[in-house]
């Protein structure tokens, strides 16, 4: 019965329902707790979990609901359906060497950069609890999945797939080192390593005057 609400809950908000995220706010922290608790599930790599998880919603239907979360501003939910994305498809994507060409994992690195942007607007107020579910929510995901593509995926190889997201991959880079120019309540955000396997030198010019270091193998 549940599933079958969460169901519903990802239509309505596939729909546009503007009231979805205020009708019922007991049903919606319901909702965050399930994803929570699928995402933690899965952590143990059983394939026959995770197929049962993927049943439960399309990687479009978890992008949708990721993206209206972050507009409305549901950090909770959004780190939420992020972790449970993350271990549901992108870890599985890693795993089976698909991830470089994966829709859905460059579509979740474009809507974090948004977070980013939203982030580091001074007219935007939040408070601490905000701030620290938006930091783990980029930081927890982005860097793995850079860590992935560079290690893995940006290959001479494919030529036309290597040079547009490698284009790609700088663009996020650049609203990634953002974060870390963001006043967080005082505390210093710092650690965030990037790897660079190919020695690309736009990688390399972004870490100059920056906290943030990109580190080659």
């Amino acid at each position: 019965a549940l599933l079958t609400e969460l169901a519903d809950f990802v239509a309505s908000v596939r729909s546009h329902a503007a009231a979805v995220w205020t009708r019922d706010l007991a049903r919606l922290e319901t909702f965050v707790h399930l994803f929570e608790v699928l995402a933690a599930c899965c952590f143990g790599k059983n394939h026959y979990t995770e197929t049962q998880a993927r049943s439960i919603l399309s990687q479009e239907d978890i992008l949708a609901l990721l993206e209206a979360a972050q507009l409305s501003a549901r950090w909770d939910l959004a780190h939420a359906v992020q972790s449970f994305f993350h271990v549901i498809y992108i870890d599985v994507q890693v795993r089976s060497e698909t991830f470089g060409k994966s829709w859905a994992a460059w579509e979740l690195l474009r809507l974090n950069t948004k977070v980013i942007q939203l982030a580091e607007n001074p007219t935007v107020a939040m408070d601490e609890a905000e701030e620290e579910v938006i930091f783990h929510h980029v930081h927890s995901s982005v860097t793995p999945c850079f860590e992935e593509l560079f290690t893995h995926y940006i290959q001479p190889s494919d030529l036309e797939l290597n040079e547009q997201r490698r284009r790609q991959c700088v663009e996020i880079l650049k609203c990634m080192y953002k974060l870390h120019t963001v006043h967080w309540h005082g505390r210093s955000r710092e650690g965030l390593v990037l790897l660079n396997e190919g020695g690309d030198e736009n990688l390399v010019a972004l870490q100059e005057g920056r906290s943030v270091h990109i580190v080659d193998r």
